[in-house]
């Protein structure tokens, strides 16, 4: 996880959330991965902002780490006003 966030930091992304959902809970069905099978694992979740070519790295880095069994990305937004909410006055645009 630390490593996760390093990477997205050091590619000038921003980490903006960090949150472990679930820690060594039972998996919905068993999972192999990495010649393994596994019953149990950690769920977190990670908000960040960065290019898509960071998300890029960062998935593949993922994929090649023997401690993560399944990993997903999921786009929240185009542009920084749609993740954050925020939008300009009136009288600035």
């Amino acid at each position: 996880m630390k490593q996760t966030a390093l990477q997205i930091l050091d590619s000038q992304g921003v980490v903006q959330k960090f949150e472990i959902l679930k820690a060594n809970a039972e998996l919905p069905y068993r999972m192999k991965r990495h010649q393994e099978i596994f019953s149990q694992g950690d769920y977190w979740s990670m908000l960040f902002v960065s290019s898509a070519d960071t998300m890029r790295t960062m998935s593949k880095a993922l994929d090649f780490d023997e401690r993560v069994i399944r990993h997903t990305v999921i786009k929240v937004g185009e542009k920084l006003s749609d993740i954050t909410g925020y939008t300009l006055p009136e009288n600035l645009v």
